[in-house]
């Protein structure tokens, strides 16, 4: 269950009893002997074992003097901009991209850095191997966490002040003046956690048409898998560009943490290429807008192909070879203070 950078399993084998003793481990090994906070934000995905599992999480933080403050359900990056606000490690209990009947659990000790094996992972993996064997837990005991919806809510507006800078930056602009008409974009969140913000998202967006599928959350994913890598989970997203004629094409995972393209075809628009024409753009960034801070330099994955390096050298950036996995990519991203 336990990877590099999360913990990710299969329920029942995922039990109420591992996630009780996760929160207990991360208090008690890793954030009070490093001095960090211990009080973090909480989050989860809609799975249907997500709800018992956030409680208990909760409850085993909250037994070894933690405080916990609950958000409710979230899209990962929800965590991500929790950390940032309240300057607190943030927790979400999801299994991102990966069937129905598995969960995990993602954390964040120190924004960036994801807590994976080498940050204290590993440590919180023996803690609970020690005591599993004969605990027990009463889940009808554990009490109900109420959401704080204030601290929610200032999390859903910096993320949307994100994204309306991010839609200033990108192109839809260009294209609305050059054809006077709207972007128009089908976007399938696969009834994950995406369709919490996407309606938002589409209000920012004046010269962009989304079309939605399966927007509505639900955890049982009844439509298809929420792992848009699998073509298999792309099928009616192809079918519906072709239908009414969009530009392109967006496929999200479960958590909103990752996306695939379709062209205006239905074609498949390879990964690789699209991070080599991002990483391209933000080079650029970086080196127009010094006041951003950053320097020209992207960090990539060296099981990815050539594209992304060969066009970041090509326009005089710097291409940093990365491990596979977020932690390893943001140390690096870190240490060279990339934009990318």
């Amino acid at each position: 269950m336990f990877k590099a950078y999360d913990m990710r399993g299969h329920v029942p084998e995922l039990t109420s009893e591992i996630y009780y003793l996760m929160g207990e481990a991360l208090y008690e090994v890793v954030l009070f002997p490093e001095n960090l906070s211990t009080e973090i934000s909480l989050f989860c995905d809609a799975r249907y074992s997500s709800p018992n599992f956030y409680k208990a999480f909760a409850a085993g933080f909250i037994s070894k003097g933690g405080k916990i403050v609950p958000m409710g359900q979230a899209t990962t990056e929800m965590m991500y901009a929790s950390c940032i606000l309240f300057n607190r490690p943030g927790v979400t209990i999801t299994a991102s991209h990966n069937p129905k009947d598995d969960n995990g659990l993602k954390m964040i000790k120190n924004y960036p850095q994801i807590l994976g094996r080498e940050e204290g992972l590993e440590t919180m993996m023996n803690y609970v191997l020690e005591r599993i064997e004969d605990f027990e837990l009463d889940i009808a005991s554990l009490p109900e966490l109420v959401e704080d919806t204030e601290s929610r809510a200032s999390v859903i507006k910096l993320l949307l002040q994100k994204y309306s800078l991010i839609g200033d930056l990108a192109l839809t602009q260009m294209r609305l003046e050059s054809e006077n008409r709207k972007l128009k974009i089908v976007v399938d969140t696969g009834n994950g956690m995406s369709g919490l913000l996407l309606p938002e998202i589409a209000k920012l967006y004046k010269n962009v048409e989304f079309v939605p599928l399966f927007w509505e959350i639900d955890g049982t994913f009844p439509n298809h898998p929420a792992d848009p890598f699998n073509p298999a989970n792309l099928v009616d997203l192809q079918a519906k560009v072709k239908e009414v004629g969009a530009d392109f094409g967006i496929g999200m995972d479960g958590d909103g943490d990752r996306a695939v393209l379709v062209d205006e075809n239905g074609n498949l628009v390879n990964n690789e290429f699209f991070v080599a024409k991002c990483a391209t753009f933000f080079v650029e960034e970086a080196r127009n807008k010094p006041e951003l801070g950053f320097n020209p330099a992207v960090v990539y994955v060296t099981s990815y192909n050539r594209a992304l390096p060969d066009a970041v050298l090509a326009i005089n950036g710097a291409a940093i070879p990365s491990k596979q996995g977020h932690a390893f990519v943001k140390d690096e991203m870190k240490k060279y203070n990339a934009i990318y």
